[in-house]
């Protein structure tokens, strides 16, 4: 099965007028799930927004290396849904993307396994000298000496 890439638009719904914080918002959260998507090599969302159907609406473009369209179609609305975006549709653009001019998809990143937990460090001792030891037996709420 070869793999050929394709550019997918998707339109990504919001209830309330986006403001930029909540652009930026959905553009990290699209780039942080796609680091665990490696068919996905580009994915970004662009203002303006429309307003359809009581709801605003935001395009995405997405490139994807995949089977068929469908399977790209498939990949972005995934990939939306892990990222908390409601996908309203995903349609591939009728561009052609030359594979040279496109990243090839990388390898999904394993993660390394997680450590055993450590054992609690020792408290470490106070510090010699006067202020130490005036700052260990003085309790907070005690009234402080006054200097001679």
């Amino acid at each position: 099965m070869e793999l050929k890439p394709y550019e997918v638009v998707a339109q990504c719904e919001i209830a309330a007028f986006p403001t930029a914080a909540d652009v930026e918002r959905m553009a990290a959260g699209i780039e942080k799930t796609r680091g665990s998507r490696p068919e996905v090599v580009r994915g970004a969302v662009a203002p303006p927004a429309i307003y359809r159907d009581r709801r605003y609406i935001l395009d995405g473009r997405f490139v994807v290396w995949a089977a068929d369209a469908q399977a790209a179609c498939r990949a972005v609305e995934g990939l939306l849904n892990a990222a908390g975006i409601v996908c309203r549709s995903a349609i591939p653009s009728g561009r052609a993307l030359a594979a040279m001019d496109v990243p090839q998809p990388r390898a999904a990143k394993a993660r390394p396994p997680k450590r055993a937990s450590r054992p609690a460090r020792a408290a470490k001792p106070a510090r010699a000298g006067r202020r130490a030891s005036l700052k260990t037996r003085t309790p907070k709420n005690a009234p402080r000496r006054r200097a001679r």
